[in-house]
C-alpha cells in the first residue's frame, strides 16, 4: 500500500523550509516519509541486536516498564516521520513539526554563529 503525505502536512514543511531559508540563509531540506511496518521491524531487530550486544550498557530515560513489550502484531502499523539532516522523527500531527524543525535549527545555527532565531520564529 502506498502512502501520501497528507496535503497539509507538505504545505506546512514547504513552508517552514521557507522560513528558515530567510530566517537563516540556509536550505533546511525537510521532509515527510512514511515509515513501514517492514521497515519498523528491521529497525526495531538492528536495536535489539545492539543493546543485547556484549559489553553494552543499556540506559533507559524517561518512565517505562523494561520488562513489559507489546506482540509484534500490536506494535508496527507504520508512521509518517520528518526527515531533517542527520535526523529522523516520528510524527503523528502537523503540529509536531514546527516545535521539532525549530529545535534542531536554532541550536546549531546558534553554536555556528553566536546569534539564532528565537524560539517561535517559525510560527505564522
Amino acid at each position: 500500500m502506498r502512502h501520501v503525505v497528507p496535503p497539509e502536512w507538505e504545505r506546512e514543511v514547504t513552508r517552514l523550509n521557507e522560513r528558515v531559508r530567510l530566517a537563516t540563509g540556509e536550505d533546511l531540506g525537510a521532509s515527510i516519509r512514511w515509515v513501514s511496518e517492514d521497515e519498523q521491524r528491521v529497525l526495531s531487530a538492528e536495536i535489539e541486536l545492539r543493546m543485547s550486544a556484549p559489553g553494552v550498557r543499556v540506559v533507559r530515560l524517561g518512565s517505562s516498564d523494561s520488562g513489559a513489550s507489546a506482540t509484534v502484531d500490536e506494535s508496527y502499523h507504520g508512521y509518517w516521520a520528518l526527515v531533517l539532516p542527520g535526523q529522523e522523527t516520528m510524527t503523528s500531527d502537523v503540529s509536531q513539526i514546527a516545535d521539532e524543525v525549530e529545535d534542531h535549527v536554532i541550536e546549531p545555527v546558534w553554536l555556528r554563529t553566536g546569534q539564532a532565531p528565537m524560539p517561535g520564529f517559525l510560527a505564522d
